[in-house]
Parts: C-alpha cells; sequence; structure tokens
C-alpha cells in the first residue's frame, strides 16, 4: 500500500507541477493577445491556475493523511510490542 501511496502522490505531485506551467503559459498568452480574445484567454489561466491550486492542496492532504495513518499504525504496532509474549 505505501508503494502505491508514493505513486499516486508522485504522480498528482507531477500533475500539479504540469498545471503550473500551463497556466503560465495561458497567463503569458492572454498579455499577448488583445481585446475579448486576450479576456477569454487570461479566464483560461485563471481557471488552470485554480486547478493547479486545488490539485496542489490535495497533494499535501493526501500526503498527510498517509502520514497521520502510518503513525497511527506504528504507535499501536510500538504498544502491542510492549506486552510480554504469552508462555
Amino acid at each position: 500500500m505505501e508503494r502505491v501511496n508514493r505513486r499516486v502522490t508522485k504522480r498528482w505531485g507531477e500533475r500539479a507541477g504540469d498545471l503550473s506551467e500551463l497556466g503560465a503559459v495561458w497567463n503569458g498568452f492572454s498579455l499577448v493577445e488583445g481585446g475579448g480574445l486576450g479576456e477569454a484567454v487570461e479566464k483560461v489561466g485563471q481557471a488552470v491556475d485554480a486547478e493547479y491550486l486545488a490539485t496542489a492542496s490535495l497533494v499535501g492532504s493526501h500526503s498527510i493523511a498517509v502520514v497521520t495513518e502510518l503513525t497511527r499504525d506504528l504507535h499501536s504496532f510500538n504498544l502491542g510490542s510492549d506486552v510480554p509474549p504469552s508462555p
């Protein structure tokens, strides 16, 4: 399960990075275009930026949840190891 969590976190992190770059390209393109097209392109850039922020937040929340669960499991394991073995 740990390998799967690392892979999921890595892939979503890569997606967030790609969205960051894509948003920058759209926003740069909006500066070149004028009028209504420039405004429309700016809105697309803003939407991509919002998705980047949401994806980055998702990755952070997932990482925290995984670490919390792992810590809880290790704590439970440590509590069980303090019990002397039965004869």
